[in-house]
């Protein structure tokens, strides 16, 4: 076992430990930093969609991506909606899922992560 290796095992541990003891407080950010990317792709996108340029190819988008994106980070640590942490689980789940089948069709793999 090289000193890499080692060290790569104690971060995996501290990393673990720390999700076991405070797993809901790092949740929390989480699903605020999962908010915060959605609004900033919606609205990149919605840039895209209606001016026809590049995604993330005008500052306007940019400026106003990281806007749309904060409110949403904040909204979704204010309210905190059950059902946004219900939506990030299951959106981790489906990635996983995808991510496990990348090796199949990835028509196989968007099925059974939809299951």
């Amino acid at each position: 076992m090289t000193f890499q290796d080692f060290l790569i095992g104690v971060l995996v541990l501290l990393v673990g430990a720390t999700f076991c003891f405070v797993g809901y407080r790092f949740f929390r950010i989480l699903i605020a930093v999962w908010g915060f990317f959605a609004g900033f792709n919606l609205c990149a996108a919605a840039m895209t969609a209606l001016f026809g340029q590049n995604f993330l190819g005008t500052t306007t988008s940019w400026i106003l991506g990281l806007v749309v994106g904060l409110v949403f980070a904040v909204l979704i640590l204010v309210l905190n909606l059950p059902k946004a942490f219900t939506a990030l689980g299951g959106a981790v789940a489906v990635l996983a899922g995808i991510l496990i089948m990348l090796g199949q069709s990835m028509w196989l793999a968007y099925n059974m992560a939809l299951l």
